[in-house]
């Protein structure tokens, strides 16, 4: 039997270890643009340009997720690490899914439902690999997948309970329209049966449409049919079930999260664990996702540097997500967006910001920079408001010497990926956040 192991990066190298396990005699090589050479004898590689062209036919090939299936189009027979695990997982699966929000809700979910005294796994994006810890999955109640539209791209199969949160145009520099990533991304509904859930963000119409894909029964969120907010009281079936005071999380977005974690939550109780939704209960799951402050680079507080408050909000990087931290602050803003275009829609984006009286300067970096100050100018943002930044970070932080003062909240929320610049998004926070702390040792607070 001859596999090949599409792409090599995390997910590629567990793909390797799992079918290297499970088909121990089989021929094995590695293809991917760029390949690590692996430390296992035998295996074979095909790497540079060209390489999936090259790469002989196949009994198997095994899709890294960031690979488009039409990289492929020789290979008679392709799997990935989704639908490997989707086909062999034996325990009930929430998937979630979306454009913003869905690494938050997925720890939202996790730590209720462990609160509520279930044993539960997390894999995907966010968490570890899925295919290290299949073997594994009996030992668990639940396992909650965050799913991007390329882990979704040829799935055959879908979640018992699927979760899509807000949806807008992304991944564009992999896609090939915005019909192939809501196609992608429909695929966590599409495999539905009647029996099955989808808990989806009421307020969007991608996310409507995504979750109408299948058979499943539709869950609103936030509406009164389900979980929702009512003088800062969250509400499920009529009854107040807490405040959302003991929410750690700034920004309305993030208390929609919560109401979506709560469906999700609430439908996996009542269904699996044939429970009701007591009042003790559910105080016991909010009171664990209050205590949830948030995924790293998410709109995490730094430091407050001569009067002037810094956010690290690096993974960022769509224009919505950008708009959601807009909206989450009251005071004076400096915002830093930019980056590798992902083929993102920013005139929403450029409203808000034009029509913002908290807005101070909006400081436009990396190579998508010109687009974005295009967008602002279009939407008439004033000219004195933006500011070009064409180097790095010192000409960065040198401009934002120049015109913050006491009181101001600098945001670092790029609306685009990281890849003009840095390794990822963590690598861009990382980086930020070292500038941030570096100006502290040298301000007289």
């Amino acid at each position: 039997m001859k596999i090949v192991i599409a792409g090599y990066g995390v997910e590629g190298k567990s793909n390797l270890s799992y079918f290297l396990r499970k088909y121990p005699q089989a021929e094995f090589i590695i293809a991917g643009e760029q390949v690590d050479s692996p430390a296992i004898e035998g295996v074979k590689i095909e790497s540079g340009e060209g390489c999936f062209e090259r790469v002989p036919v196949a009994d198997l090939a095994v899709r890294t997720a960031g690979l488009p299936p039409r990289e492929l189009l020789r290979q008679p027979n392709i799997t990935s690490a989704s639908t490997e695990f989707f086909a062999k997982c034996g325990v009930p699966i929430i998937g979630v899914t979306g454009s913003k929000g869905k690494g938050t809700t997925v720890s939202l979910i996790s730590d209720g439902l462990r609160a509520a005294g279930f044993r539960v796994i997390v894999v995907g994006n966010i968490g570890v690999p899925a295919l290290d810890v299949l073997e594994q999955t009996h030992e668990y109640d639940v396992v909650v997948y965050e799913l991007s539209s390329f882990q979704l791209w040829d799935m055959t199969a879908s979640p018992q309970i699927a979760v899509v949160t807000m949806m807008e145009p992304d991944h564009l520099d992999v896609h090939a329209s915005i019909e192939e990533y809501v196609a992608a991304k429909s695929n966590i509904t599409r495999y539905q049966s009647r029996e099955d859930t989808c808990v989806y963000y009421a307020n969007n119409k991608m996310s409507a449409q995504v979750a109408s894909a299948g058979e499943s029964k539709i869950v609103a969120v936030p509406t009164p049919s389900s979980v929702y907010i009512k003088d800062q009281n969250f509400i499920y079936k009529k009854q107040v079930i807490g405040t959302t005071e003991h929410i750690n999380l700034p920004g309305e977005h993030n208390l929609t999260n919560v109401c979506m974690a709560l469906a999700a939550a609430f439908t996996y109780i009542e269904r699996y664990a044939k429970e009701s939704i007591t009042a003790e209960l559910s105080n016991d799951i909010l009171k664990a996702m209050g205590q949830f402050s948030g995924l790293e680079h998410r709109l995490k507080f730094i430091a407050n540097v001569a009067g002037v408050s810094y956010y690290d909000d690096s993974i960022a990087t769509t224009p919505g997500s950008a708009l959601a931290a807009v909206k989450a602050f009251s005071g004076s803003l400096h915002l830093i967006i930019g980056g590798y275009d992902k083929g993102g829609d920013y005139r929403e984006l450029a409203k808000t910001l034009r029509e913002s009286e908290l807005l101070k300067k909006v400081y436009c970096i990396g190579a998508n920079r010109r687009k974005i100050i295009a967008n602002l100018q279009q939407a008439g943002v004033d000219s004195a408001k933006i500011v070009e930044v064409q180097g790095n970070y010192d000409e960065l932080f040198e401009r934002l010497g120049a015109y913050v003062h006491r009181g101001d909240t600098v945001v670092l929320s790029p609306a685009a990926a990281s890849f003009d610049m840095f390794k990822n998004y963590k690598e861009r926070g990382d980086q930020f956040i070292k500038r941030v702390q570096a100006l502290a040792q040298t301000q007289v607070l």
